[in-house]
Order: C-alpha cells, then sequence, then structure tokens
C-alpha cells in the first residue's frame, strides 16, 4: 500500500538501479516510488521518481504467466495484501523462485506465518532485516540490512550544527530502547 516501507522503497529503488526501472515491478503499484509525494510523508526520505504504472491484478498474472519475471520477492510481512490475490499472483508465477523479504522492526522468524498466509509450504530463502547471532534462522535465511544510497547523503551542510546525532527510529521494537535511552540522557 501507500505507507512507507523504508526497508521494502530502498531495496525497490535499489533494484531499479541494479536491474533498470523497466525491470522491477511491485505490486501493489505505490506512488510514492514514481514521482507522487501524499501529504502524509512528504518529509519521507525515500521518495523516488522510477517509471512504472499501476498494473490489475489479471494484467500481472498474465505477465507471470508469460515468463516476465525471473523470481517474486514478498515482502508483506504484515499481510496487507489480500490472501486471495496473493495467492493469485502465486500461482501464475508458479515455478519461479519465491524469497520473503523481511523488513520488520523485529527478530522473530515470521515465515510461518507469511506461508500460511500464502498457502506454501517452503520458500527458496528468506531475507531478515532483524537478525539475532543467537537465533538459528535456517540455511535459506540471509541478513539484508538496512542501506541508504550515497547519492542521497548530502556532501555539504549550511549551517552548524549543535548536536552530532539525530535518532529517529521507534522505541518499540528489538533493542532500540536500551540504546536510546542511554543516548538521550547524554
Amino acid at each position: 500500500g501507500e505507507r512507507p516501507n523504508y526497508g521494502l522503497d530502498m531495496l525497490y529503488d535499489g533494484l531499479c538501479t541494479v536491474l533498470g526501472g523497466a525491470n522491477a515491478v511491485e505490486y501493489p503499484w505505490k506512488g510514492s516510488l514514481h514521482g507522487q509525494v501524499p501529504d502524509s510523508f512528504a518529509q519521507y526520505p525515500c521518495l523516488f521518481d522510477r517509471p512504472g504504472e499501476p498494473q490489475d491484478v489479471e494484467a500481472l498474472e498474465r505477465q507471470l504467466r508469460d515468463g516476465r519475471f525471473d523470481i517474486i520477492l514478498f515482502g508483506d510481512i504484515e499481510l496487507g495484501l489480500d490472501r486471495d490475490v496473493a495467492r493469485r499472483l502465486l500461482s501464475a508465477g508458479a515455478g519461479l523462485p519465491l524469497f520473503i523479504v523481511d523488513q520488520e522492526d523485529d527478530p522473530m522468524d515470521n515465515r510461518p506465518k507469511v506461508l500460511e498466509h500464502l498457502g506454501r509450504g517452503t520458500v527458496r530463502g528468506y531475507f531478515k532485516r532483524e537478525m539475532l547471532r543467537c537465533v538459528d534462522y535456517g540455511p535459506d535465511a540471509w541478513p539484508l540490512p538496512f542501506a541508504y544510497p550515497d547519492g542521497r547523503v548530502p556532501q555539504a551542510f549550511t549551517a552548524e550544527r549543535c548536536r552530532p546525532l539525530f535518532w529517529a527510529g521507534s522505541r518499540a521494537y528489538g533493542l532500540r530502547r536500551r540504546y536510546l535511552e542511554p543516548l538521550e540522557r547524554r
């Protein structure tokens, strides 16, 4: 949907950079990745202007059946995409390698709930943002931490800064509270 998802938005931009904008397609279509800036997150740092048009489920099913894609990355860990729509798309792309991309703010293995939602027993692999060393995620799980494109990092600052650090994360997840509270005291 239109809601920001830093990890997935950055991944989409990276895929467009590496593969070319015409070779990365998201569903559902997200205007903020294609030059449309919703007022609700005009200050969001991951707004892009990549080529692409909205596609309905039927058009995407045809493209999947016609072999237009090489892999499917499923990143809807919150399961906002209707179960029947997700299963229709996967059925149309039967035979394509399916990977789960988990960019959520928790170290939990979210595969079981996603697999159940998709009606699948397994996937080819699991890309996980928040992985703990003490948890065995299995042999087909790989870390996929946040990134930020070099071209978006300011090269010069116009004003002197009074604080060397800004934290934009939520303290509700993982170990963030343990890091944020001591930083706030300093």
